[in-house]
């Protein structure tokens, strides 16, 4: 696998958006080669229709948050090469950055309300997975 640095609009990565407790939130998210649902025809029965079984491949995600100020792409070395390591990859674009919200209420901004923000995207990206 290629593990030089992202550029912006990365094919081994994804431009994605959420909704998480009232704000919107982009992030970049990779994923290794064969993650997620795979189809693989079987053999068949002899009798001309063949089989499709589905397979959820699984692993582990890990979360990159920036610091200030820099944004999801500042991960862009790192990002590869968790990739090739077979890992998932999710890097948010915090509050106020790229495609996030801005919110004008300054409790919005305060370390609890950001961890709950985080671990509600966690939530909405891992999609019922733990």
């Amino acid at each position: 696998m290629d593990t030089s640095k992202l550029v912006p609009h990365d094919p081994r990565v994804r431009e994605e958006t959420a909704q998480v407790r009232g704000k919107t939130y982009s992030y970049l998210i990779g994923e290794p080669c064969g993650f997620g649902p795979q189809r693989q025809a079987g053999t068949g029965t002899g009798t001309g229709t063949g089989t499709e079984t589905e397979t959820e491949t699984e692993t582990e995600t890990v979360m990159l948050l920036h610091g200030f100020p820099d944004l999801a792409l500042g991960w862009r070395c790192q990002i590869p090469f968790l990739l090739s390591l077979g890992l998932r990859v999710v890097a948010p674009n915090m509050l106020g950055y790229a495609g996030t919200s801005r919110p004008d209420d300054v409790t919005q901004w305060s370390f609890k309300n950001v961890a709950d923000d985080v671990a509600a995207l966690a939530e909405h990206v891992a999609g019922g997975r733990p």
